[in-house]
């Protein structure tokens, strides 16, 4: 088996993806769409909206990776964020990381998400 491309995907993604397979048959699916229903809080649309959103922002050297890995756990201070950046060795400015709190703020507001206990 030769791997052609290598993709960041949401646990959004992961979730609709799996949505479509029976899990009956299969014991990593089933643990895996269990988890995923357990941790996942926000759909593949709303997903997609929140990384349009961060990529719009226009923060320098953020990356693709780092971008999903934010919206998978939709951090709530720059606390958060600054250790996701962190844990990705990107420089990003304090002034960038109060952005992206800022977006994804709006955006759990929109979407009426609570935080996270």
């Amino acid at each position: 088996m030769e791997i052609l491309e290598e993709k960041p995907i949401s646990c959004a993604e992961v979730k609709e993806e799996l949505s479509n397979k029976k899990s009956d048959d299969n014991f990593r699916i089933s643990k895996t769409k269990e988890y995923l229903d357990m941790f996942t809080h926000i759909s593949k649309r709303e997903s997609d909206e929140l990384y349009k959103k961060l990529e719009e922002a226009g923060i320098p050297r953020m990356k693709e990776a780092l971008i999903i890995k934010l919206i998978d756990l939709l951090p709530e201070d720059e606390e958060g964020v600054k250790i996701l950046v962190e844990s990705y060795n990107v420089s990003i400015s304090s002034q960038n990381i109060k952005k992206i709190v800022d977006v994804i703020k709006e955006f759990k507001e929109k979407h009426n998400i609570k935080a996270k206990t």
